[in-house]
């Protein structure tokens, strides 16, 4: 069960929509005067790998997540979690949340594949969003996707309005999905948890929600920490672990990172073992602020570890690559689980 607390009508979402920034999920920044992620384009699909998710969340599970594309969500379900409160300070990632929920709910898995995640022309094709529109029940989701799909075709929808997709169709590039949710073999059990699961989504910075202590087995903060310096989320995350239980895990999700990286800052290493190679070169050379960008995501990313474990256990979890940031060259991503001492 998916229930979205919206407090903008259909007019008002479909304003924000069309004058989204689209940018991709490299150019994301953190602006003087707020995020310019709450006035970006939404993300369709999570770069991010699952693989490490059974060991985080069990059977029964109350999370607290960044609701994002979705994707993590449905693995979240699948894998046990039966009270999930999603939030996001980016309130066009719901309707987009609401349409993913819903085209697993109406479609097989090989209908979902052409119309969610493939990148061919037919994506989000209008023949099966009626089929999707035709099963669901009236909402402000519903009319927001009824209202744009009569004004705009699937092309125009994923060239202009949806971050990251302009690059799948100009590349002509296959979309890579590392969420265990699509498999055919696990499909029905993916419909299964979402209709026993219970799902909130409400528009809401994950950092400064109010909860009952003790309450939460994990908060799963995806990559947020890259908007912030490092002291200031440590700080935060500080702040928001009251709402953990004691044998709960705070999740960070660390694009492009390297284990060795972690082991050199646990060990007291003054360098990390960072390589040319660590990197995209012929990339990076037609765009030096990439490479600037993200020598100064690696320094961040080491720094906030080194805060993180003055106060808490963190287990270093390497996962295969989602490629989720232009520029890196390296085979994993790293999943962070903090853990009260």
């Amino acid at each position: 069960m998916l229930k979205i607390t919206n407090e903008k009508n259909v007019q008002e979402l479909a304003k924000m929509f069309y004058t989204a920034k689209s940018v991709s999920s490299s150019q994301v920044t953190r602006e003087e005067d707020g995020f310019s992620y709450q006035t970006m384009s939404p993300s369709w699909t999570s770069n991010e790998n699952s693989s490490y998710m059974h060991r985080i969340i069990t059977t029964g599970s109350n999370v607290l997540a960044v609701a994002g594309s979705f994707d993590h969500i449905i693995d979240m379900a699948m894998y046990g979690a039966r009270n999930i409160y999603a939030v996001d300070v980016n309130p066009l990632q719901f309707p987009v949340d609401w349409l993913k929920y819903q085209a697993v709910m109406s479609l097989t898995a090989g209908q979902f594949k052409k119309f969610a995640l493939n990148t061919r022309a037919d994506m989000l094709s209008n023949e099966l969003m009626s089929i999707i529109l035709e099963r669901t029940e009236d909402s402000v989701e519903k009319e927001f996707w009824e209202k744009v799909y009569s004004e705009k075709t699937p092309m125009d929808i994923r060239m202009d309005y949806l971050m990251n997709e302009r690059s799948y169709v100009i590349n002509r590039s296959e979309r890579v999905v590392k969420f265990d949710y699509p498999e055919y073999s696990l499909w029905n059990r993916a419909r299964k948890a979402l209709e026993e699961a219970e799902i909130y989504e409400e528009e809401k910075d994950i950092l400064e929600v109010q909860l009952p202590e003790k309450s939460m087995d994990v908060i799963h903060l995806s990559n947020i920490h890259n908007f912030y310096r490092p002291a200031e989320f440590a700080l935060k995350v500080r702040n928001i672990s009251k709402f953990l239980k004691q044998d709960g895990s705070i999740v960070l999700y660390c694009i492009g990172m390297k284990p060795e990286w972690f082991e050199a800052v646990r060990n007291g290493s003054d360098r990390l073992p960072l390589y040319q190679t660590d990197f995209n070169m012929a990339v990076c050379a037609k765009n030096p602020l990439l490479m600037k960008g993200l020598q100064q995501q690696i320094s961040f990313t080491m720094l906030l570890y080194q805060e993180l474990l003055n106060d808490f256990e963190v287990e270093v979890i390497p996962v295969r690559t989602g490629k989720g940031f232009v520029g890196y060259n390296t085979t994993t991503d790293v999943v962070l689980a903090a853990r009260h001492k």
